[in-house]
């Protein structure tokens, strides 16, 4: 059945968003970061037996570095990362190797990412966008 994941809770502190001056201010970094996926369209890889998996809201453990964020959910891996000077987030079928999104952008912080991925043989879908939450009341 998997790991169960826990409620909310604080994490450890990603100084790159969270703390005064920054983008969320001074608040608590989030143990668990909620992403989901909208209007995502099929490539020609599109798996329909992963459409579930991956067009799902997903709830992102934070990592050892504390702007990390991934969750493996069968073979697809969810995957952000707030960087000093780019927001990044990217979905993948790590066995076949087969991208459905990748959004990388100049922008610290972000919480709206837009699919970078172009059409070829082994890219899973184009467009749509990734957007991030979490509840500040949880943490």
């Amino acid at each position: 059945m998997g790991t169960r994941i826990p409620p909310n809770a604080p994490g450890n502190q990603c100084t790159v968003c969270f703390g005064v001056g920054k983008t969320f201010g001074q608040t608590n970094t989030p143990k668990i970061l909620e992403v989901i996926l909208q209007d995502l369209e099929p490539g020609p890889a599109w798996n329909t037996d992963l459409e579930g998996t991956i067009l799902t809201r997903k709830r992102l453990i934070q990592q050892a570095n504390p702007c990390e964020y991934s969750l493996r959910e069968g073979d697809v891996l969810f995957f952000w990362r707030w960087g000093g000077s780019t927001t990044l987030y990217s979905v993948e079928d790590v066995v076949t190797p087969t991208e459905y999104f990748r959004g990388s952008q100049g922008g610290v912080c972000l919480l709206e990412l837009d699919n970078d991925l172009l059409t070829s043989p082994f890219i899973g879908a184009t467009g749509g966008v990734a957007l991030a939450s979490w509840n500040p009341e949880d943490v």
